[in-house]
């Protein structure tokens, strides 16, 4: 164990590869990760907060040194966990409620509800989706993170479509549709109850996948966040990407994912993607795609992404054809 500093907050931390045989979970690549809910905290500012699944406590901690929130509950089934963040709260001068509890089982035991509620799992969130969606507070912020991205980018197929209901398939634009499929399978669940939650910000990083939501109530709200939920074609042969298939018989069907606005929140550079369709391209694509004798038309260039250092989307279509 070390002491590190990330951010506004001193913490003890287990080091060491992070995997679930740590004795208590941290990963110090998620530092931004952290960052980015301090600022959407500080823009949103919610109250009664939750960090359902704490660990050290670094995220709720920082939440409360660097975003000003008072109102602070921490939960986890680690009773390592608990003696550590316990040390954590200390060395930060903080006070806070503590569980230690399941955390699927925590919120219904409480029957109370938060303003802003994180659901960071080792693995997928499914399990805490939805007692947290029931318990969060009307115009509430739910964060998810899903760390289970070899289903959701198409590594392992079956278990994206017992786990979240789509197709997903290695293809050049993967991650940007494991996370539209990640967000697609939140807003159904709150669909489920006549919530409609809302995505405002999500990303791609690392190892991981993140996006926030805001909470509101009616079913027709729900209905037309569900009608953002499509499938997305993707062609090998000749570079199609739409919601209507081409005409070669390598045209795939992906999903469905949530094809609608998931940055407007217009904290950082993300919501710059978000007036483009939802896919992107990437240079090291078209090298390979586009051979000798071949002539390639891009129109109207757009926004880089964050997906892929090499990505970038575009409102026009990448033509291929065969040079006369």
């Amino acid at each position: 164990m070390k002491q590190v500093v990330e951010g506004g907050a001193k913490l003890f931390v287990h080091t060491g590869l992070p995997s679930k045989k740590m004795l208590v979970f941290f990963n110090p690549r998620k530092d931004f990760d952290r960052t980015m809910s301090v600022e959407v905290v500080k823009h949103l500012k919610p109250k009664h907060c939750l960090d359902l699944l704490c660990a050290s406590g670094a995220r709720g901690i920082r939440l409360m040194r660097e975003a000003g929130v008072t109102d602070m509950t921490f939960n986890d089934a680690n009773p390592e966990a608990i003696k550590l963040l316990k040390k954590n709260l200390k060395v930060n001068n903080l006070k806070a409620r503590v569980f230690n509890k399941n955390a699927s089982h925590l919120l219904y035991d409480l029957n109370e509800y938060f303003d802003f509620i994180d659901v960071d799992p080792f693995g997928s969130p499914n399990p805490y989706l939805e007692s947290s969606v029931r318990f969060l507070q009307r115009h509430g912020l739910l964060a998810v993170t899903a760390t289970d991205t070899a289903a959701l980018v198409g590594v392992k197929p079956r278990a994206c479509m017992r786990k979240y209901h789509a197709r997903s398939q290695r293809h050049p634009f993967m991650k940007e549709t494991g996370l539209r499929i990640l967000i697609k399978h939140v807003v159904e669940t709150g669909a489920e109850f006549d919530f409609a939650l809302k995505p405002v910000l999500a990303h791609c990083t690392a190892h991981y996948f993140r996006a926030y939501f805001i909470k509101d109530l009616g079913a027709g709200r729900a209905d037309s966040l569900l009608r953002e939920v499509k499938f997305i074609h993707y062609c090998s042969e000749c570079g199609h990407r739409g919601f209507k298939p081409c005409r070669h018989k390598q045209c795939i069907t992906l999903g469905p994912v949530y094809a609608g606005s998931i940055n407007s929140l217009g904290i950082n550079e993300l919501s710059e993607e978000d007036s483009y369709p939802p896919w992107h391209y990437t240079t090291t694509e078209l090298v390979k795609f586009f051979k000798s004798g071949d002539e390639m038309r891009i129109e109207g260039l757009g926004a880089r992404v964050h997906y892929n250092p090499k990505g970038f989307k575009t409102k026009k279509s990448i033509i291929k054809k065969k040079r006369k």
